[in-house]
């Protein structure tokens, strides 16, 4: 039993220790972060503003900055994933087989047994519109979709679409963050916003993609310029996934005014969140989790 006890300490301990270290390295992150803010009273009033701007109404130099903002939470994002991971793959002690076998000998000698870790299998499926009215939006996630594809090596998997649906998955495993955010935006011909048919593209080519362990995020405005809806299409997704999230670019009281059918698609979304600013985001990642 001491010998047990002995064990389960030291496990304890070295959890401990992989929790102080991923404190460490967060709060490394949040003070390499802090910089873009600490150039004086006004500048830090000038920054925040710009974190709740209208991403729409940004100009190139600004959109610049906020990037920036956007890695480093992304990056935050990224080292709580890796904690998560980390903790999950630590042994958990297995009493009652260690019990159980300690019988067959008399305790002599003991030998300890742990549980096999369950390995994290959590996937990200990402449908973005990269329309005019969803561009510069969908650039700033693209670049979080870029994060993510650092953690879950084959375990993100996007989509873009105006109307024809493109897999651009492969452009954030193989190219850099602005060639693939560029090949991305190249892939999906300009035309009017058309949701039936990129979802139901995706219901045919790429449902297999979602299972009980995917969360599904959206981007979009979801004015559907008057064509069908394709809730039958998200109901298939809904059901197959562990959560889907809708970011909508569009502020709230213009939500299901004209061609908007986003109180129609919130049926079928476990959360839904409005994204008009940086700090929407910045919010949406700090907030996000996977278990």
């Amino acid at each position: 039993n001491q010998e047990i006890q002995k064990k389960k300490e030291e496990i304890n301990k070295v959890d401990k220790k992989i929790n102080d270290i991923s404190k460490d390295i967060e709060k490394e992150i949040v003070v390499k972060h802090r910089p873009v803010f600490k150039e004086g009273k006004n500048s830090v009033k000038t920054n925040l503003d710009l974190l709740n701007s209208d991403i729409e109404k940004l100009n190139d130099k600004q959109y610049e900055t906020l990037t920036e903002v956007i890695k480093a939470n992304a990056s935050r994002f990224r080292t709580k994933i890796s904690r998560a991971m980390i903790k999950h793959k630590s042994k958990k002690f297995n009493y009652k087989k260690t019990m159980q076998n300690s019988l067959k000998t008399s305790g002599i000698p003991i030998e300890l047994y742990y549980e096999k870790p369950k390995v994290k299998k959590t996937k990200i499926v990402c449908i973005l519109d990269v329309s005019g009215s969803c561009a510069k939006s969908s650039k700033l996630l693209l670049r979080f979709i870029y994060e993510l594809s650092n953690v879950f090596k084959g375990g993100v998997q996007s989509y873009a679409f105006v109307k024809d649906l493109a897999d651009i998955s492969d452009y954030f495993v193989n190219y850099h963050i602005d060639d693939a955010i560029e090949q991305s935006l190249k892939s999906v011909p300009r035309t009017y916003s058309d949701y039936y048919t990129a979802l139901k593209t995706f219901n045919n080519l790429y449902l297999g993609e979602v299972d009980k362990n995917t969360i599904v995020i959206f981007l979009g405005d979801a004015r559907n310029n008057k064509n069908e809806s394709g809730t039958e299409f998200l109901s298939n997704i809904q059901r197959k996934a562990k959560s889907t999230i809708w970011l909508n670019t569009e502020e709230k009281p213009k939500w299901d005014v004209n061609d908007s059918i986003i109180g129609l698609y919130s049926e079928y979304m476990s959360d839904v969140r409005e994204i008009l600013t940086t700090n929407d985001i910045v919010k949406f990642l700090e907030s996000f989790k996977i278990s």
